[in-house]
């Protein structure tokens, strides 16, 4: 998992910034999806991932946002360095930010895609557990105007995706591979997408090869312990002085059994004489059961006796 992990966010921070339009639009999905907190007429901008500074820096000078300064000049570190890093803008630049929201859907897929790779940057996981994965966005209540951009965006372009409402939060959940491989596709992440085709097909073929072992095994205590109850079977039946006086193909059954007492069904049927299918093994070991079962209970009716 660690791996595709760092592999995923080192894709994402040096991805292609192709055009100003793109590159503003990314930027400003950036900007809503810090938390921010208002502080004498500017807003404090903060988040825990710090590789998405260093991605807003790359894009700081690739759009228009250099026109309002250097990126430098709006960044607040905290004192001795304890606690987040943090983005103090003027009201509007939020409001920037806001109206590029605004025009998403009238702009390029290109362009919406950039957006969606910003706001993936700053609300956005992938999740690899044992068994499964699934990419998940997650959005505060005060944030509910970009989830719903987030979720028409990912309509729009073919995403299927679940919702899941806490208390505090919505969850934008994809859960397909498919689906997530297509989602980092779009946002341009390929050698992550390709990273995890490859990990969802080696599970599948160790899962697969897991099943066949598995059912080996099974087959094989199957027949072992068939095998184990017709020798306990072929001894009885010689204890209790029966084997004379069966027909000569029971006999031959019996005997084979006893000389071969861990072969399956079907190699015992091909070992006599005149060889017989697997069910008809079966079938003759039933009726010899019912032999064994009517003899102690003194029933000497319907049993194979040589006539």
């Amino acid at each position: 998992m660690s791996a595709i992990a760092e592999k995923l966010w080192d894709e994402w921070l040096t991805a292609p910034v192709n055009g100003k339009r793109e590159a503003d639009a990314e930027t400003g999905a950036l900007i809503l999806s810090m938390k921010g907190k208002e502080e004498k007429g500017r807003t404090a901008l903060s988040s825990r991932r710090l590789f998405l500074f260093r991605r807003l820096h790359r894009l700081w000078n690739a759009g228009t946002w250099k026109e309002f300064g250097e990126l430098g000049s709006f960044l607040r570190f905290p004192p001795d360095l304890k606690g987040h890093l943090a983005l103090e803008v003027p009201q509007f630049m939020i409001e920037k930010a806001q109206g590029i929201l605004c025009l998403l859907h009238e702009g390029s897929p290109s362009v919406r895609w950039a957006w969606l790779r910003g706001i993936w940057g700053g609300l956005g996981a992938l999740y690899l557990p044992q068994t499964g994965y699934y990419l998940v966005f997650r959005f505060e209540q005060k944030k509910r105007p970009i989830e719903e951009k987030a979720a028409a965006l990912l309509n729009l372009s073919g995403i299927r995706y679940t919702e899941r409402f806490r208390s505090f939060h919505t969850d934008l959940l994809i859960r397909d591979q498919a689906q997530i491989v297509a989602f980092l596709s779009g946002l341009g992440l390929f050698g992550t997408s390709l990273a995890l085709e490859e990990r969802s097909l080696m599970r599948s073929m160790r899962n697969r090869a897991n099943k066949l072992v598995n059912c080996d095994s099974a087959n094989i205590r199957k027949s072992l312990d068939a095998a184990e109850r017709q020798v306990e079977l072929a001894e009885q039946v010689l204890s209790a002085g029966l084997f004379d006086r069966l027909a000569p193909s029971y006999r031959e059954l019996v005997k084979a059994r006893l000389e071969n007492p861990s072969a399956s069904l079907r190699e015992l049927g091909q070992m006599l004489s005149r060889p017989v299918t697997k069910s008809t093994v079966e079938y003759r070991w039933s009726r010899l059961g019912r032999l064994l079962e009517n003899t102690v209970k003194g029933d000497g009716c319907h049993v194979p006796w040589e006539s």
